[in-house]
């Protein structure tokens, strides 16, 4: 059968589920239809075909519908008459009631949004030092460069004066130093030349003490000291590497450090402890290892044996006491069983007589008669 082309577009437009009414021939025991040999022998609303007069499928209700799906597969609704239809498959083949044509509109957008945060920064106690940064929880690490003497303050030691201090993050300066994170507390020493002095620490828990020499910004370690638990002593000697007489000038400038042995949050981390300094004359003869009574003892007795002549020794005189212009002020250094002194005791100045070799200008010098100046 040929078809012209209008005709071939229209068939073509028929839903597939008509083309058995359109196209199959009428069973014998039906009556055939208008008989015809072009559509204008049909009536109106038929199409001649196959010499058969058929619906104009063009004249028949459109249902109207909207379905979404993958090109070849779609599932749709479709509202009118003749009814309503559901469809799935491939292009050219459908199965479905009624009659209808979808449009099917579909978008998609998506839109994300995301945040991410990393983990909130790290979190010591007690807080990290002046010259560290807190690297991980409750671990404080040195800054890039830094020393402990960096942290050292200029505060000297009062020679004689007990200093009753805190090792903790108030009065301390806290460091990484000796493989441990601790408070430190130091005080600068502001001897003379020559001298040699005994530093004890004194605590009820365990210390350490360091001698530091940062003279000229080098941080250099000179001692450790950590002799038991509670209490470091040790000496400081401002002659070493001289020979008397010493010039009366200021020695090297050493700084003590104490701290607690355990580091922080590590045991007893802090704590109140003395620091006393007290001068030490003598190495040798009676006197020997034996503190002065007071400050004035040693700075006049100092002076006699060290700062005016090599002559005098611990270990076979007791020299006139001399004052800070060098004249003698009446009384003598008790260092010899001679002159009063007992080993193990506190070295003391003992007032000469009248005609004594000490006898001075100075008001303890006794006698009414005392020579201005007897030596």
């Amino acid at each position: 059968m040929q078809v012209s082309t209008p005709l071939r577009a229209l068939i073509a437009a028929v839903p597939i589920a008509l083309w058995p009414l359109a196209l199959a021939g009428c069973p014998a025991d039906e009556p055939l239809g208008t008989a015809c040999s072009v559509s204008t022998d049909c009536p109106a609303g038929q199409l001649c075909v196959d010499e058969v007069c058929v619906d104009d499928p063009a004249s028949l209700p459109v249902g109207e519908g909207e379905g979404e799906g993958d090109p070849g597969e779609g599932e749709g609704e479709g509202e009118g008459d003749p009814g309503e239809g559901e469809g799935e498959g491939d292009p050219g083949e459908g199965e479905g009631e009624g009659e209808g044509e979808g449009e099917g509109e579909g978008e998609g957008e998506g839109e994300g949004e995301g945040e991410g945060e990393g983990e909130p920064p790290p979190t010591c106690a007690p807080v990290c030092g002046d010259l560290q940064s807190c690297t991980a929880a409750d671990v404080c690490t040195n800054d890039g460069g830094a020393a402990l003497c960096d942290n050292f303050g200029g505060t000297t030691i009062d020679f004689f004066a007990d200093q009753n201090l805190t090792v903790n993050g108030t009065s301390g300066e806290r460091f990484v130093y000796d493989s441990k994170d601790r408070w430190y507390v130091n005080r600068l020493t502001n001897m003379r030349q020559g001298m040699l002095v005994e530093v004890a620490v004194i605590a009820g828990y365990d210390t350490v003490a360091y001698v530091m020499d940062d003279s000229a910004g080098q941080c250099t370690q000179l001692a450790r000291v950590d002799q038991s638990f509670g209490d470091e002593r040790f000496q400081l000697n401002f002659g070493s590497g001289l020979t008397p007489p010493y010039s009366g000038g200021a020695g090297l400038p050493l700084d003590v450090v104490v701290t607690s042995y355990a580091a922080i949050n590590g045991g007893t981390d802090s704590g109140a402890f003395t620091l006393q300094t007290r001068g030490i004359l003598c190495t040798d003869g009676n006197a020997a290892g034996d503190v002065t009574d007071s400050q004035t003892t040693y700075d006049q007795c100092f002076r006699a044996l060290f700062e005016r002549t090599t002559t005098l020794t611990c270990a076979a005189s007791n020299p006139c006491a001399r004052d800070s212009a060098g004249n003698t002020t009446g009384k003598w250094c008790a260092l010899q069983t001679t002159g009063g002194h007992v080993t193990g005791n506190d070295i003391i100045r003992v007032d000469d007589g009248p005609t004594g070799p000490c006898c001075g200008a100075a008001a303890g010098c006794p006698g009414a008669g005392c020579p201005a100046n007897c030596q």
